[in-house]
């Protein structure tokens, strides 16, 4: 979500600024290049502010094991369509505002 819109999360900056991107594979820590990492979408994993999250994975069958115990989609960085980022987006919207 960052990438598709730089200046609305830091002013003054554009993607053209971004010299690197990077997503963290939560059972190491380790540091994946956001392009090359494989992703599952619509597990039961929830991200740190305990919503809908979109889990990183340095493999492909990493990913597709995860999925298998927690269900979800695998998908290539290429799979991560902007109504998927819109979905999660919006789910984090709605989450808040039924805490609030």
């Amino acid at each position: 979500m960052f990438l598709n819109n730089v200046p609305g999360f830091s002013p003054g900056y554009t993607r053209a600024d971004i010299l690197s991107a990077w997503v963290t594979y939560g059972r190491t820590g380790q540091w994946l290049p956001h392009d090359k990492a494989w992703y599952v979408h619509g597990s039961d994993a929830l991200g740190p502010m305990r919503m809908g999250d979109l889990p990183a994975f340095p493999t492909r069958e990493a990913a597709q094991e995860f999925a298998g115990r927690r269900g979800g989609k695998v998908l290539s960085f290429e799979g991560v369509t902007p109504s998927i980022l819109k979905s999660l987006s919006s789910d984090r919207s709605h989450a808040m505002h039924e805490h609030m």
